[in-house]
């Protein structure tokens, strides 16, 4: 949908198109938790629903590809992943690199106390290290 080497230069690394079969664990992952992402993704782009935050506009043929995807009677998540979207190795210039994932944690609870949940989740830790866009660390954490 768009050229992965406009990125390259951002991220100071070559992308090399690879296949999805040279992905370690791809063939036997479940996608359905990542294809339920991306139709969450698409109705806000069909939607076109504010940005959260600030991102690149949609392209209207990623639109339209995210409208017929969400009109689709049936998909299976992995030909779906692999008919539509490359990977790409990223290689660093120099050395080796760095790359930052997010995860976030989703856990059931209850807002009373009772058998299903006795234990209480506390709060965020008041001595939590945080750090905003413009106050990064001085050095790695580890």
């Amino acid at each position: 949908m768009s050229d992965p080497h406009l990125y390259s230069a951002l991220i100071d690394a070559e992308l090399e198109p690879t296949d999805f079969h040279n992905m370690a664990g791809w063939a036997h992952d479940d996608h359905r938790d990542a294809f339920t992402v991306f139709l969450k993704s698409a109705e806000a782009i069909v939607e076109r629903r504010p940005d959260l935050r600030a991102a690149r506009n949609v392209p209207e043929p990623f639109r339209r590809f995210a409208a017929e995807t969400l009109n689709a009677k049936t998909i299976e998540p992995r030909q779906f992943f692999e008919r539509n979207f490359t990977p790409y190795k990223i290689i660093p210039k120099q050395g080796s690199g760095f790359l930052t994932g997010y995860y976030e944690p989703e856990i059931a609870g209850s807002l009373s106390q009772n058998s299903d949940f006795p234990v209480p989740v506390l709060g965020r830790p008041n001595d939590l290290v945080s750090f905003g866009p413009d106050n990064t660390p001085p050095d790695p954490l580890f």
